[in-house]
């Protein structure tokens, strides 16, 4: 199938199954609309088995195969069996769906963001948060480089462990 549509049709306000299967019956018509009249056996038979057929599938998926430009009516010159319709909603399915999954959102202008600066004096040292107090950044407990392994807290069983890999 072609994709270069977009295929986003309003749904009616009901509830998902009776949207889905009016979906289904409106563009069964329209499908059915672009073929000559008297290709089928047993009319309404095949027009219950389509809106089923169609029925199955998200209403992207159905729009498109239905679609008089880039759908089943200009591709196939008759009737589609209710085989070719199935296999070009799975195949519009395996396309448009990953493809929503993944879509990479619209990137987002940070030019006019506040600097660390600009924002370190725009508000209180503890940032506004209640009941913590600042740091105090003029004695810290250690410098980078001074901590040596035995100044770190380890459990008995991470020790065993450390001297058992270590033997």
């Amino acid at each position: 199938m072609e994709h270069t549509k977009n295929h986003s049709e309003k749904l009616p306000e009901k509830s998902a199954t009776d949207s889905m299967r009016s979906l289904a019956i409106k563009r069964a018509r329209i499908l059915i609309g672009c073929y000559r009249k008297g290709e089928f056996n047993d009319a309404e038979i095949y027009f219950a088995a389509l809106v089923a057929t169609l029925s199955r599938y998200p209403p992207q998926t159905i729009i498109a195969v239905t679609d008089p430009e880039t759908g089943l009516p200009i591709k196939i010159k008759w009737i589609p069996t209710l085989a070719e319709v199935d296999e070009a909603c799975k195949a519009e399915t395996k396309y448009s769906l990953p493809r929503a999954r993944t879509a990479i959102p619209p990137p987002v202008d940070r030019s006019k963001r506040e600097t660390l600066e600009e924002l370190r004096a725009r508000h209180p040292s503890n940032w506004g948060l209640s009941g913590i107090s600042p740091a105090d950044t003029s004695n810290p407990p250690f410098q980078p480089g001074e901590l040596t392994k035995d100044d770190l807290p380890i459990s008995d069983e991470l020790a065993r462990m450390v001297r058992g890999a270590a033997s």
